[in-house]
């Protein structure tokens, strides 16, 4: 860090330290994984992380083999009710 930033790199790494000592490091992994995915290499985006909520990651949704509006195959035609879109 010293030697691609400097003095500046010094600096940065005390930031870091001094956010260790008021965050836990779950918090920290976590706002530096987020800035690695927005691509953020500077400790204010690090702070900024740290301050709001940690993003909630998505769980799967379940997936239904088959949609109750599909048509099925096995169903006669007759039975099959198309309804239009736009009635």
């Amino acid at each position: 860090m010293l030697q691609t930033r400097g003095v500046q790199g010094v600096r940065v790494l005390a930031g870091l330290k001094a956010l260790a000592g008021k965050h836990t490091s779950d918090a920290l992994e976590q706002a530096r994984e987020t800035a690695l995915t927005y691509g953020a290499s500077r400790l204010k985006s690090i702070r900024n992380l740290l301050k709001r909520p940690a993003p909630q990651i998505q769980q799967p949704l379940p997936f239904i083999e088959e949609h109750p509006d599909q048509r099925c195959a096995s169903v006669p035609a007759a039975r099959c009710r198309i309804t239009p879109l736009n009635p």
